[in-house]
């Protein structure tokens, strides 16, 4: 009984920071390769493995010091991870979840990209913009959100920022074409220390679901212009799921880079208790 116990804490304990249910994982880019392409761990495969396109590389500047992280190297035209056109993301659809860290190592351009596939009619963008202040640095700007190029979705100003500090952000994009023909989309924040957090709504009726798109995808820039290029920053553990996650489930993927010590405390405190009960 007591082995059962414990085999049944760490299975909980893995099983409360596991990502792998959370709809279909698409892309998923680590950079933790040491030299080559940037391997797809999502269930594309090899299919949307990533190439480093110009200047581009790769940093052991990481959220948790480990691994590699994509280094833009500046930010130029031309500076990016570029996968081909992926049918499953150009033709993503009604809802959809895009996840990345981002270190900015200057302060941004307006239109920035972050992950983006598509141009003028389809595909989507997500991009940093100016905030509503009219402003844009490394400690004052918004994240946008394109689909079909009809209009911008922005979040709230983000001023937690800072040159070389690490920032988590999410968008969700959710389509309901019936019966409200109603697009909602959630703009998530959080960084190594703070747990995620709504950081902005928007709704549109009628941009609808993503238009298929003949262009390439992109991380580290945009296809929306061929003038905006995307930030000098490094740029991790970026994520496309074909669903629309939850506040909680976004917060499991930000831990699963950076376990929180008091979730990881508190569980093992309950395993112990519970083995202590069963003898």
């Amino acid at each position: 009984m007591i082995r059962m116990t414990r085999s049944l804490c760490v299975l909980a304990t893995v099983t409360a920071f596991s990502t792998s249910s959370f709809g279909s994982l698409l892309v998923h880019y680590t950079f933790d390769e040491p030299s080559g392409p940037a391997i797809n761990h999502g269930t594309l495969g090899a299919s949307a493995d990533g190439s480093f396109n110009g200047a581009a590389t790769r940093s052991s500047n990481t959220p948790n010091g480990q691994g590699y992280s994509l280094n833009t190297n500046g930010g130029a035209p031309g500076d990016y991870v570029t996968a081909g056109t992926p049918p499953e993301v150009a033709a993503i659809g009604n809802q959809f979840t895009l996840v990345a860290w981002i270190n900015l190592q200057a302060d941004p351009s307006d239109g920035d990209g972050i992950i983006s596939i598509g141009s003028h009619g389809s595909g989507f963008s997500w991009q940093i913009e100016k905030a509503s202040t009219g402003n844009i640095s490394a400690k004052e700007f918004r994240m946008d959100i394109h689909a079909n190029y009809g209009g911008s979705l922005y979040s709230n100003d983000i001023t937690v920022g800072d040159i070389d500090k690490w920032l988590f952000v999410a968008v969700t994009y959710k389509w309901n074409p019936w019966p409200t023909s109603r697009l909602d989309v959630v703009h998530y924040l959080g960084d190594l220390d703070t747990p995620v957090a709504e950081w902005g709504t928007g709704t549109h009726s009628s941009l609808g679901g993503v238009r298929s798109s003949n262009t390439d995808l992109r991380v580290g820039a945009t296809t929306r212009q061929t003038y905006w290029d995307g930030p000098d920053a490094f740029i991790d553990d970026v994520r496309i799921y074909n669903e629309a996650l939850t506040l909680e489930q976004i917060e499991a993927i930000r831990l699963s880079v950076v376990p929180e010590p008091t979730s990881m405390a508190l569980a093992g405190i309950s395993c112990a208790l519970l083995v202590r009960r069963r003898r």
